[in-house]
């Protein structure tokens, strides 16, 4: 995944920084990012960081941060038949009843469509 962040300096130039991640996920969850999720599409991803070593095919010693995907929202941003976030959740697979029940879906599919009205985030 990657992240743009875009500056404009005091003299009006604009400026684009990438920044790259490699992002972990695991079963259902995994599915649906590979099914829906292209290049372009906006996606909120929360998680935990895992850092880790390996030797690469040279043998040098590299050290790389991960983030273990444990929630994923598909904002749109690429696909136009989009006019909701999709929100998957890996907290249904482990048996943990997640924080608002009024967003699953009842037929116990992974991902589901929340269209903002029960929002509890403060902004």
């Amino acid at each position: 995944m990657a992240t743009t962040e875009t500056m404009v300096s005091r003299e009006g130039v604009k400026s684009e920084h990438v920044e790259w991640h490699n992002i972990i996920m695991w079963r259902g969850l995994a599915d649906v990012a590979e099914k829906y999720l292209r290049k372009g599409h906006q996606v909120y991803i929360e998680g935990r960081l895992r850092s880790r070593q390996y030797d690469d095919k040279e043998g040098v010693k590299r050290n790389i941060t991960e983030i273990i995907c444990d929630n994923m929202v598909m904002m749109g941003g690429g696909n136009k038949n989009t006019s909701s976030p999709i929100v998957t959740s890996n907290q249904e697979q482990f048996g943990t009843q997640p924080i608002n029940q009024n967003t699953m879906s009842q037929d116990n599919n992974i991902s589901f469509t929340n269209d903002g009205s029960n929002d509890d985030l403060p902004f």
